[in-house]
C-alpha cells in the first residue's frame, strides 16, 4: 500500500512538473543534425561460389551516415502532451564493406553504398514526463527523390568506378517514429528510431525496409 501511494504521489508530481507550456501554443523547430541508416534483409550474393547445399555466400549491408534537415511545428494539446508535425529532408541509404566476387582473377566491389534522398513527414504524440523530458511516438511519410549508387570494381590492380541513379525502390516509405527528446534553454536535443513498415524493393525477392536512427538539434520558437 506504502509503494501504490509512493508511486501514485510520484505521477502526480512529475504531471505537475510537465505542465510547463501553455495549452494551446505553437512553437516551431528549425532542426538540423545526423542519422544512422541501414535497410533490413539487404544482402550481396557470391553467385559464382555456391556451397555443397546450393546456398551462396553472402554478406549484410551496414549502417552508413547521413544529414538531416528541416523543421517541426509543435501544438500544446494538453498540460504535458503536444502534438508536432514536420517536413526534413534526409539522406539515408546503407553501405558495404568490399566485397570478393568470387571471379578469376580477383575481383573486388569495394566502397559499395547507396544515398537515398527523401523528404520526411512526421507526426508525432509527444508526452511530458519529467521537466523539459519528453517521450514521442507517432507515423511517419516518406517520399523518394532520388537514389544514387556507387562502387569502384577492382579487377587486380586495374579500377573502375560506377556511379549512378537506382530505380529499385518504391517513392512512398512509411514508418513508425519513437523516441526521447530533452530541451534546455530553448536549445532541444531530438533522438528517435524511425522503424519501416513497408517493403521498398521493387525488384528483389526480399523484402527490405528502412531502419533509421536520427539524432537533430534544434531550436525552439514561440510563435
Amino acid at each position: 500500500m506504502k509503494n501504490l501511494l509512493l508511486v501514485s504521489a510520484l505521477l502526480i508530481a512529475t504531471l505537475s512538473v510537465s505542465a510547463q507550456s501553455e495549452v494551446g501554443k505553437v512553437s516551431i523547430y528549425p532542426r538540423i543534425g545526423i542519422n544512422r541508416s541501414n535497410l533490413t534483409d539487404n544482402r550481396i550474393y557470391n553467385i559464382s561460389s555456391a556451397d555443397e547445399l546450393g546456398n551462396f555466400p553472402s554478406i549484410k549491408s551496414k549502417r552508413k551516415a547521413g544529414l538531416v534537415v528541416g523543421a517541426e511545428m509543435e501544438y500544446q494539446w494538453l498540460k504535458g502532451v503536444s502534438v508536432t508535425g514536420g517536413l526534413m529532408y534526409s539522406v539515408q541509404g546503407y553501405e558495404f564493406d568490399d566485397f570478393e566476387t568470387g571471379q578469376t582473377p580477383k575481383e573486388v566491389l569495394a566502397g559499395l553504398k547507396e544515398d537515398m534522398h527523401y523528404i520526411i513527414m512526421p507526426l508525432m504524440v509527444n508526452l511530458y514526463m519529467y521537466k523539459n523530458f519528453a517521450i514521442k511516438a507517432g507515423v511517419q511519410l516518406g517520399y523518394l527523390l532520388n537514389a544514387r549508387e556507387k562502387y569502384d570494381y577492382v579487377i587486380e590492380t586495374s579500377t573502375q568506378r560506377y556511379e549512378g541513379n537506382s530505380t529499385t525502390h518504391h517513392k512512398w516509405d512509411f514508418s513508425i517514429p519513437v523516441g526521447v527528446s530533452y530541451e534546455y534553454q530553448k536549445v532541444v536535443l531530438d533522438l528517435r528510431y524511425n522503424l519501416g513498415i513497408n517493403n521498398i524493393n521493387k525488384d528483389y525477392a526480399e523484402a527490405s525496409k528502412n531502419s533509421v536512427i536520427m539524432m537533430t538539434l534544434g531550436y525552439k520558437i514561440e510563435l
